[in-house]
């Protein structure tokens, strides 16, 4: 099998290097570790390959360096750094503000949960119903979470404005791709 994933990530780094986008982005999520609970295999691979689908516009390239930055995987963080949530919101806001579901649902959760120390309530439960609308699944403990904090009146009107942009999306098909 090892061999068989040697062929594999050898045969996108062929096609990642003549331009092909979604090689860069399958590449950074392999060495960022996402198919195993993010245990990196090579967090400054992850970051180049990433950071070259970004700049070709690739919304998944902007979730998963938000994911990085989130998870404090990029390269130049040391065991004991706090996490960098600058980075992590910028990214994730360049995908969310695309209509990726994990970055409206990542950034919500950085906006809502006390760990990240943003305390925006209002705009996390925006973030996190519009993903659910959309038909992101798990996130209703996130949504419960920051119902503790906002009042009805504010939930109904923020209810409102999720629905009003996951309707802006014409068509299922018309949603960005996301993992």
């Amino acid at each position: 099998a090892s061999s068989n994933a040697s062929e594999g990530v050898a045969m996108l780094e062929g096609v990642a290097g003549a331009g092909y986008v979604r090689a860069d982005v399958l590449l950074g999520s392999y060495y960022l570790g996402v198919d195993r609970d993010l245990a990196p295999r090579d967090p400054g691979k992850a970051k180049d390959h990433l950071l070259a689908a970004a700049e070709a516009g690739s919304t998944d390239a902007f979730y998963l360096l938000g994911l990085m930055y989130r998870s404090g995987l990029e390269p130049e963080a040391g065991p004991a750094d706090d996490l960098n949530v600058e980075q992590a919101v910028y990214w994730y806001k360049l995908a969310a503000k695309q209509g990726h579901l994990y970055a409206m649902a990542g950034l919500g959760e950085m906006y809502i949960m006390p760990l990240f120390g943003i305390n925006d309530f209002e705009q996390g439960f925006f973030l996190a119903k519009s993903a659910q609308l959309a038909g992101m699944p798990n996130v209703d403990p996130l949504i419960q979470e920051a119902l503790l904090r906002i009042d009805l009146a504010t939930q109904e009107r923020l209810t409102r404005d999720a629905e009003a942009l996951v309707e802006s999306f014409q068509s299922p098909a018309e949603m960005p791709e996301t993992f």
